[in-house]
């Protein structure tokens, strides 16, 4: 997904340096919650010689919610894309696979009797998930925004 920020790359990339802690494991691995959140800090940082990527910063209890990263080309700060963690595209093909050998064994033996609650309950709670944690990361991101137009 792409976002298209409308301001000068410049005033972009500060505003994310300021408003980032630094790490240094991979964000896709990266524990990225914490006890102690400073007040100027929103998200966690990772950079490469090509982009630099951030993830929200996330209280302890949002340790269950999907890891989302938005990744900013170097070149281009305008157009920042957010994509899922490692884990949280890897659980997603799980419950894929699951959900697709679910319906394929209801088609084919008639007199499968198993609940199929259980596995709709846990899709629908995984999405619900990665939903809270978009808003929750878009609601970080126009702090950011904000930021960015008081620098002038």
């Amino acid at each position: 997904m792409k976002l298209n920020l409308n301001f000068e790359g410049a005033k972009i990339e500060n505003a994310v340096r300021n408003s980032s802690k630094k790490k240094t494991i991979i964000l896709d691995l990266a524990d990225t919650t914490s006890w102690h959140r400073e007040e100027d800090k929103l998200f966690y940082g990772r950079e490469t010689k090509k982009k630099l990527k951030i993830s929200r910063i996330k209280p302890p209890i949002g340790r269950f919610l999907p890891n989302l990263i938005i990744k900013f080309n170097k070149t281009d700060f305008q157009n920042p894309t957010i994509r899922l963690g490692f884990f949280g595209y890897f659980f997603m093909v799980f419950l894929m696979i699951l959900f697709i050998a679910l319906i394929v064994r209801i088609i084919l033996d008639k007199s499968f009797n198993e609940d199929v609650i259980y596995m709709i309950v846990i899709t629908l709670l995984s999405t619900g998930l990665f939903f809270i944690e978009y808003s929750l990361t878009k609601l970080t991101l126009n702090k950011l925004i904000k930021r960015i137009e008081n620098q002038n």
